[in-house]
């Protein structure tokens, strides 16, 4: 059977040869698509990253802005001492609470700035997923706290034009 040209039992014929070939490249392009696949899902999420890192930044710019405008409100104006008490302790408590928000603001957009993008450059496997996610559920946090003392000065310039000069000056107060 040796000389009848036969094709022995082990060794593969040329058409499952073929197949195999086949197989095996299939997989290899299977192989080289997830890669790519990985590889353009990591790139967009580094753009997610850069957006929330940059915006973070800058309302810890803004807060740091208006938590000094609350701080001057609180220590450099010279509260009438004839005018009710409760005015004067509302504005002081809004204006101490405005200031105390951006603050926060602040302090979570410099956390965030910093140790979402280290999170995701140093941390293992799949923690670039973890650092936007973590960065976009701060960001809203952050930009909560921002607008709380954005919008918390309005009743203490209400409160304040009531106490410094009358009624006609608290309704027009916070207007622009």
């Amino acid at each position: 059977a040796e000389g009848s040209g036969a094709p022995s039992p082990r060794s593969p014929r040329p058409a499952e040869l073929g197949r195999r070939c086949c197989a095996s490249m299939l997989y290899a392009d299977k192989r080289a698509l997830e890669t790519n696949l990985q590889v353009s899902l990591l790139k967009i999420r580094e753009k997610e990253l850069q957006f929330y890192t940059q915006n973070c930044i800058a309302i810890g710019t803004q807060a740091a802005l208006l938590s000094g405008f609350a701080y001057n409100g609180i220590i450099q104006v010279d509260i009438p001492t004839d005018q009710s008490d409760w005015l004067k302790t509302l504005y002081l408590c809004v204006t101490t609470a405005a200031m105390g928000f951006e603050l926060i603001a602040v302090l979570n957009s410099t956390l965030c700035s910093m140790l979402g993008p280290g999170l995701a450059l140093r941390g293992p496997d799949g923690s670039m997923h973890r650092a936007v996610d973590g960065l976009m559920l701060e960001y809203r946090l952050t930009f909560l706290f921002f607008t709380a003392g954005l919008v918390r000065p309005i009743p203490a310039r209400r409160s304040a034009g009531r106490t410094f000069y009358g009624r006609l000056v608290a309704v027009h107060a916070p207007l622009p």
